[in-house]
């Protein structure tokens, strides 16, 4: 058991994401963004996903709600509608 909680300290180090561990707050990464192999890490709690891009396409019924803006520096900024 101790050597499971060493390993999953080192992957944790090693991809540079501490603050899933340290902070008490909600977090949302993306890794790679705009990329065929990004990756989305979010915290909510306790509860921990994981989710990794697809070629799956959706659709459906929806209602708009704001603007996402691509920066210079690659940051992505969302805008939400009033």
């Amino acid at each position: 058991m101790v050597f499971a909680v060493a390993l999953l300290m080192a992957l944790v180090v090693h991809f540079q994401l501490p603050e899933l561990l340290a902070s008490p707050q909600d977090i949302t990464i993306v890794r790679n963004p705009g990329k065929s192999n990004m990756e989305i890490i979010r915290r909510k709690g306790k509860r921990l996903d994981h989710y990794r891009m697809t070629t799956q396409t959706l659709g459906g019924q929806g209602e708009k709600l704001g603007t996402a803006y691509r920066l210079k520096t690659g940051e992505v900024v969302y805008v939400p509608e009033e």
